[in-house]
């Protein structure tokens, strides 16, 4: 089995660890495709490792993750917190690997397949669904941009913020536990049915 460790230790709550660049005074995403790997820059850490066999590649970025066990769940024997390393890829079939992979809803997990084999297929339709009292599961051919309508990454799985109290936004940290966020009913307010105008929903303008 092929461990390949990070060039650097994951600090928590390090916003310039989560791949941000430093431009002017404030922070600006760095551009990466989905299962890109960061290359470190000045004030920045890697945050994914790779684990590998002949037939496929397994990515984990601890950026994205939230530990929801789906794919502890899925393959026991290969992915194990307890253990050290925690994902032993020549534990099960690459075909099992990748299956339980698709499902985990943050894209920490991603994988290559070098045998061969078709990679993820994204599927054609995106959908967003909300976790109970949780983040946004979003599926799909999906683009993240920041305010500007630049590329900040982009792949068929993400889990993203909807308490507003992610630290690492606009990704889910499970701040949403920290703050106990509820869901609001899905119900329409008396101001919103009775709305004549923008003006009437809210007199600010912009988001």
């Amino acid at each position: 089995m092929g461990y390949v460790p990070p060039e650097s230790p994951m600090p928590r709550g390090s916003s310039q660890g989560f791949g941000w660049h430093r431009m002017g005074a404030g922070f600006r995403p760095a551009p990466r495709r989905y299962g890109e790997p960061r290359t470190p820059g000045e004030g920045e850490l890697m945050v994914k490792r790779s684990y590998h066999t002949d037939e496929i590649v397994v990515h984990w970025d601890s950026e994205l993750c939230i530990h929801t066990a789906i794919c502890l769940n899925a393959l026991p024997n290969v992915f194990d917190v307890q253990a050290s390393p925690w994902i032993t890829v020549e534990a099960d079939s690459a075909e099992e690997i990748a299956r339980a992979i698709e499902g985990c809803p943050t894209g920490a997990l991603t994988y290559e397949r070098t045998d061969g084999a078709p990679g993820e297929q994204t599927q054609a339709e995106t959908t967003v669904i909300p976790w109970p009292n949780g983040p946004l599961m979003v599926r799909g051919n999906v683009e993240i941009r920041d305010a500007t309508g630049e590329l900040f990454t982009a792949g068929p799985r993400f889990t993203l913020c909807r308490c507003g109290a992610s630290q690492n936004q606009p990704f889910c940290d499970l701040s949403h536990r920290r703050i106990q966020f509820h869901n609001n009913p899905r119900v329409v307010s008396a101001d919103r049915e009775t709305a004549q105008s923008p003006q009437d929903i809210d007199p600010r303008i912009g988001p």
